[in-house]
């Protein structure tokens, strides 16, 4: 989600979505933040926060007497691995190899 934005800082996203904000006001924070919610809800078109934490892969996290269990994001796809050129035989070596004179 708002994979176009350069990051998604509070400030950032409050700003992509035209939500006035002062910054680092918990407040004001906590509003934006749920503003920003509903904007996410109402885009991808899932009015209820949980599903759309499971549409993105997330698993939200739960509360019972003694504990809980954490919230857990999907796991991030790995660099791809450059492969080591090929070796070349030694034939195709051997004739690509012209003499210096």
């Amino acid at each position: 989600m708002l994979h176009e934005l350069p990051s998604h800082k509070l400030n950032v996203v409050s700003q992509h979505f035209g939500i006035s904000l002062k910054h680092h006001d918990a407040l004001d924070d906590a509003r934006a933040a749920a503003l920003i919610l509903l904007k996410l809800m109402e885009q991808d078109q899932k009015f209820e926060p949980l599903l759309l934490a499971d549409n993105q892969g997330y698993t939200a996290g739960k509360m019972f007497t003694g504990g809980y269990t954490p919230f857990k994001s999907p796991p991030k796809k790995a660099p791809r691995k450059k492969q080591p050129a090929k070796a070349l035989s030694s034939l195709q070596t051997a004739s690509s190899v012209k003499p210096h004179f």
